[in-house]
């Protein structure tokens, strides 16, 4: 990065979590914290037995949703539709069913890490 001769280089990130690649580089690294309704969301699937370590398998997360039954249910489906409202209409009215469980596992983790390096030898003209 010093070769660029640039005062400042910035990279955004998904993968950030998953691949230090930029921290590896010497980048500082600034991560934005979840939104409420993802905290709340994980919240509710956690009550109804449904951690967050298992939403990497979307297959297993959504046979979990689906055997659910009576209240448990009922909770669950109000809270999603509650939370896929902030995505719009057509989020909010998926039929329930394996994409709305891989659409509502990606809006759960899809927040960037924004990276940020200063070049110490070059001055900053503003």
């Amino acid at each position: 990065m010093p070769l660029l001769n640039m005062p400042y280089i910035e990279a955004l990130a998904v993968m950030g979590k998953v691949n230090p690649f930029f921290e590896k580089a010497g980048m500082l690294k600034f991560e934005a914290p979840m939104p409420t309704r993802c905290v709340k969301l994980l919240g509710v699937l956690s009550a109804v037995g449904i951690e967050e370590s298992s939403l990497v398998d979307i297959e297993k997360t959504h046979s979990k949703m689906t055997n659910l039954t009576g209240r448990a249910k009922n909770f669950i489906e109000k809270h999603l539709r509650d939370f896929l409202a902030a995505y719009g209409r057509r989020a909010r009215n998926m039929p329930s069913g394996l994409a709305r469980t891989e659409y509502l596992i990606s809006r759960l983790s899809d927040r960037p890490i924004y990276y940020l390096w200063r070049n110490p030898d070059v001055e900053l003209k503003i």
